[in-house]
């Protein structure tokens, strides 16, 4: 009986120090509160409010929203006419997303906004995708929730919380000893808001990346009624506050477009969505297709994935919007 009261110590107690082990490193920010090493997984929302508020004097008249599409967008093409801007874009971004950004930056800005460049994408309108766990976690958006529009909040099960969480500290503390430098951090531009890390990955065909998409966009029935209803909301709120928003319909690989109009709802959602966008009655908003490449002249190849653009092709499809649009 001894035996086994040892054996199963020895299997609980390391077991129980790498679960609050796990808490504290925390390298994917599944719990709340700041992590002891580099992350693994950017949480942008967080820290680019935090560089908005504490490191920016909040004086932008322009803005870049949208989801990680729009994160490389540089800023000096809008800057050229005029403006000071911030690439307020991160991660998974969707409708409530865009006006939660909106309200924080009309409570929070110390100039009139003029211009939003708005990153468009038809997940915006997802009819499945719970509400992002990391804006959950940013009390300074999620403040500016709307009730009667609540979507469900992200969730793990104890167990996937647990599994995920052992696994990625055990990665995670052995690239800390040998000195690797993790995929995660926070890199981008403080007050620009404009991402820097791996922008001169060398782009391949990533089967992962393609299962993916084909996952996000299968089994895509319909547009999500509360998602358009806050999209709603953010034209609302640009046009009571007078700003023009320049928006376009967000760049894929010419691979992952295929895929996804030959085996996925996406085409339907797509046409769905244009519909939408083209029925949006507020003269201050403009939306353009450029979804393909060629829609810029852009580099067929000049991306870091199959769904988002590297720097040059970024720099590009702005200014084309910019000098045809603007």
């Amino acid at each position: 009986m001894r035996r086994f009261i040892l054996r199963l110590l020895l299997f609980i107690l390391p077991l129980a120090a790498l679960t609050v082990l796990s808490f504290f490193v925390d390298p994917i920010d599944l719990y709340a509160g700041p992590q002891w090493i580099d992350p693994w997984y950017n949480h942008y929302r967080a820290a680019k409010v935090h560089d908005l508020l504490y490191e920016t004097d909040f004086d932008y008249d322009a803005y870049l929203l949208g989801s990680s599409r729009m994160m490389v967008m540089p800023v000096e093409p809008v800057n050229e006419l005029g403006y000071k801007t911030y690439n307020f874009s991160y991660n998974l971004t969707r409708a409530e997303d865009i006006y939660l950004n909106l309200r924080f930056l009309l409570d929070h800005n110390e100039r009139h906004i003029e211009l939003i460049v708005l990153g468009l994408d038809v997940m915006l309108f997802h009819d499945s995708l719970p509400f992002h766990r990391q804006g959950q976690r940013v009390p300074e958006l999620a403040r500016y929730r709307i009730d009667e529009l609540r979507l469900p909040d992200e969730r793990f099960s104890e167990l996937e919380t647990l599994t995920i969480g052992l696994q990625t500290t055990v990665e995670a503390l052995f690239d800390e000893l040998i000195g690797t430098e993790p995929t995660g951090g926070f890199t981008f531009e403080t007050r620009t808001g404009v991402r820097t890390d791996d922008t001169d990955r060398r782009f391949v065909i990533d089967a992962h990346t393609l299962e993916i998409w084909h996952g996000i966009y299968s089994g895509f029935e319909e547009l999500e009624p509360r998602r358009l209803a806050y999209f709603d909301r953010f034209i609302e709120l640009a046009a009571e506050n007078d700003i023009r928003i320049l928006a376009f319909l967000t760049t894929n690989h010419a691979i992952l477009d295929d895929h996804l109009r030959r085996v996925t709802d996406y085409a339907a959602r797509l046409t769905e969505a244009r519909e939408y966008w083209d029925s949006i009655d507020y003269p201050g908003f403009t939306w353009v297709d450029l979804s393909r490449v060629e829609s810029f002249n852009g580099d067929p190849d000049g991306f870091f994935d199959l769904g988002h653009v590297n720097p040059e092709n970024a720099e590009l499809c702005l200014e084309y919007l910019l000098e045809s649009h603007y």
